[in-house]
């Protein structure tokens, strides 16, 4: 598993000029800090396999990373994320929001955006839903990789399980 995900994480942050590639996923990185405030969200996505979920959601090609980009293209892909990856606290959901959108760094083999969410005093349960990319590319895995202080959790959803639950406090 720790081979996969170093193999995964190179993969996604070289900045390779390639039109396709054997692998089709998407990395969503939780952590959360030591005082239980914030949740920070990093998601991964290769930029060729997000422009094609965005063509067939919406009809239009932003041309990511690449000279031709159109100037909306953060608005598209912020609003692409929002509507496919949902986080709940407690069965709360936690919206993604351009508001706790802290960045988004568009290049052409990959687009990563990270958000920071507020956590309540009282987290016992985190849900995520992570349906990114499952409606365009048949064999797409969108892996989960949880911090909490340290600890470790890992799982990885496709379109038979699109969902996972973990415990993070008491």
């Amino acid at each position: 598993m720790r081979r996969c995900l170093i193999i995964l994480f190179v993969t996604l942050g070289l900045n390779l000029n390639v039109s396709a590639h054997p692998v089709y996923v998407s990395m969503c990185q939780l952590s959360i800090a030591e005082d239980r405030a914030y949740l920070d969200l990093t998601i991964t996505i290769f930029s060729d396999d997000l422009e094609l979920a965005i063509f067939k959601q919406d009809s239009i090609r932003l041309f990511l990373g690449s000279d031709g980009q159109i100037s909306r293209s953060s608005e598209y892909v912020l609003r692409y994320v929002s509507k496919h990856v949902s986080i709940s606290i407690n069965d709360k959901e936690l919206g993604l929001t351009a508001a706790s959108c802290e960045s988004l760094d568009i290049r052409k083999a990959r687009t990563k955006i990270r958000f920071r969410l507020p956590l309540p005093k009282t987290s016992t349960t985190l849900s995520v839903e992570n349906t990114l990319l499952l409606a365009a590319i048949d064999d797409q895995v969108n892996m989960l990789r949880l911090n909490i202080a340290g600890e470790k959790k890992a799982a990885s959803l496709d379109s038979k399980e699109t969902a996972v639950s973990f415990k993070i406090g008491e």
